[in-house]
Order: C-alpha cells, then structure tokens, then sequence
C-alpha cells in the first residue's frame, strides 16, 4: 500500500506511471479485478444483512413484549421472526448460486488464458523452426482464444460495474472509485483516496499494488488540517488492524496474512528549490509510523550543483529535526552505483515526464 502526498502540480501521477509501466502485470490486475464481488452478490448480500437486523429487532421486541404480557404482539414478532428467517434462507442459498457461478465464469476465463499463452508459445517455436504453415495455424488459433478471453472479460467488468455510476462495484467499506478519486483533486479539502489495486510482475515474484492519493494537500491555508486527516487515516488502519488481530471472535488468519490495510510507504514530494515548514512538519508527525521516502519533484528544474546543494539541505534539516526517511538497502545502492557510475545520495530526485505522442 502505497500513500502519495504532496502539493499539486509537481508530477506524481506521471512519475508513478512511468515508473510501474514496465512492471504492470495486465493478466493479473485484471484476474484481481475480477476477484471483487459481482454487483448481484453486493445487493444479494446487504439483503441478507438488512433481513438479519431486522430479524434482530424483531426478537428484541418479541422479547420485550412477552415481558411485558403483550402476548398478541409478542406472536406477531413471532410470526415476522419466522418470515425473516425464512427470507434469509433464500438470500443465503441465492448467494451461494451466485458465487459459485460468478467463480465458475473465473475459472473458465483463467483456462482460456492459459490456453492463449501456450498457443503463442507454440506459435513461437513453430515461428523459430521455419514451420511457417503451423506458425500460422497457431497464430489464428490464438487469436480465437484471445476474441474469446476479451469477451468474456468484458462481461465479468460488466457484472462488477454499479448500473447507477457505471463505476466498478467495490465490497462494502472500500474507499471509492478512481473517477471520484480524480475528481476529489480539484478539491481544497484533503481527503484519502485509494485506488484500485493492481499487480506487478518482477523476476519470479507478483506483488498487488494499492496507490493511495491525497487530494487538496497543502491547499488549505490551515495545514493542521491536512496532518489531522492523513495521520489519523494511518492511525485508524493501525487501530483496526489490532482489533482484527486481537478480537475473541473467529478470525480469517488467511486474509489477516495476505491482505495488510496498513500503509507500507510514503512517498513525500519536495517542490524544487525550498524545502517548505509543511513538508518539515508533516514528516515528523508521520516517520514514527510510515516508511516515509524524499522525493524532490522536477529535480530538471535545478542545475546539477543547485540540486546536489538542495539535497544536502534536505539532509541536514531533516538530521537535524530529527526526521528518519526509510533506509535503503546500502548494498544495492552501492551495486546501483556501480551499474550507472555515479553516487546516489537521498533524497531522490526524480523528473515525471510523459511519453512522447505517436508519430
């Protein structure tokens, strides 16, 4: 889970997209796209959810009302008791038909994957062999199973997608949609936002990657607020991360390990040439309880000697407040230094630049 804060206008959108570009896994992002819970079965659910709270109180006032000798209206409870009941049967056993469904269609579009993966593989070596006739045969016959995959993932989007918003249903208590998210940043009131998770693909390993942006940051003339709501957004993930860990109930020792809410790593842009009370501030409020990385934004805006000049101040103030950014691994720095022969000192300082446009 990666957080995002900085003023507007220094880049990070189009540095974080250059950057994961060539790391994006789209068969994987999709497939976890695909995990979210179709719209009938969010709707199916908060069904059975309402029917059990209602169940709830009807046995509360079935309860109060036998206390009380109001037997007739202690049978009519009974009655709906009964009527929810059976209500919540339904809903339950119509949820099972609906997953077990939606995660046959899952498992049909992963084996049609698989099977257009290995036919290019065949088409490949076919290719390699100069057996032109078969590399030909499989290159048609991959392009049928992929007409195939894009179809039917067209329509698992299509079952995930809210008919009201158009945007993709999201399991009860996430965040919000990206296009919400995006427009929240023409905002002065900063709020987290998290976007959907993606996965990247490097060597042997496949990791799901969570941004989280924070709109309307350094725009509000109060900055109190600003650290208010994004101290007490990290603060709340540490608090119900313990409950979850903690609590008597019966705990999901599987999700607790593989799905982690807390926020791994900040990345803080620094606008070229001044190091701002906010930046100093905000740092020191959160590097107790986040990896918090430097960044210096549109670093192309400062000579080389202004830059090295600026990072050296960015050190020494943060030495001095007693800030501690996260701590790279000093072999690979050295190993990196050693590949592009140069010295790499933090903070990082980066240039975000878009691709140029087609010819």
């Amino acid at each position: 889970n990666l957080m995002v804060v900085g003023e507007a206008g220094l880049g990070k959108t189009t540095l974080l997209e250059s950057f994961f570009k060539s790391f994006r896994d789209e068969d994987a992002t999709s497939a976890l796209f695909e995990r979210k819970e179709t719209q009938k079965v969010i709707e199916t659910r908060r069904l059975l959810e309402d029917a059990g709270t209602r169940r709830d109180i009807a046995e509360r006032a079935m309860k109060a009302a036998a206390e009380t000798g109001k037997y007739k209206e202690a049978k009519e409870c009974e009655d709906e008791i009964a009527r929810l009941s059976r209500e919540m049967a339904s809903l339950s056993e119509e949820l099972k038909v609906l997953r077990a469904a939606d995660e046959k269609r899952r498992v049909e579009l992963q084996t049609l994957r698989e099977n257009a993966r290995a036919t290019r593989m065949e088409m490949k070596r076919a290719a390699d062999a100069r057996d032109f006739a078969l590399a030909a045969e499989k290159q048609a016959e991959a392009a049928a199973l992929q007409l195939e995959c894009e179809t039917l993932q067209s329509a698992l989007r299509e079952m995930r997608r809210d008919p009201t918003t158009g945007a993709a249903a999201c399991a009860e208590g996430d965040e919000g949609d990206e296009d919400h998210s995006k427009k929240s940043l023409t905002s002065s009131t900063v709020r987290v936002s998290r976007f959907d998770p993606f996965c990247i693909t490097v060597g042997k390993h496949e990791l799901v990657v969570s941004l989280i942006d924070t709109p309307g940051y350094g725009e509000n003339l109060n900055t109190v607020d600003s650290f208010d709501v994004i101290t007490s957004h990290v603060e709340g993930l540490f608090e119900a991360q313990l409950v979850a860990e903690t609590s008597g109930a019966e705990r999901d020792y599987e999700r607790l390990r593989n799905e982690d809410p807390l926020v791994h790593v900040c990345l803080y842009f620094i606008a070229p040439h001044r190091l701002k009370h906010i930046d100093v501030e905000f740092m020191r409020r959160l590097h107790k309880k986040v990896n918090i990385v430097p960044i210096i934004a549109k670093s192309d805006t400062m000579t080389t000697k202004e830059k090295e000049e600026f990072k050296l101040q960015v050190r020494e103030t943060l030495a001095r407040e007693g800030i501690e950014p996260y701590a790279f691994d000093p072999i690979s720095l050295r190993a990196m230094e050693a590949q592009d022969r140069q010295e790499y000192k933090p903070p990082w300082a980066v240039i975000g630049s878009p691709p140029p446009p087609p010819d």
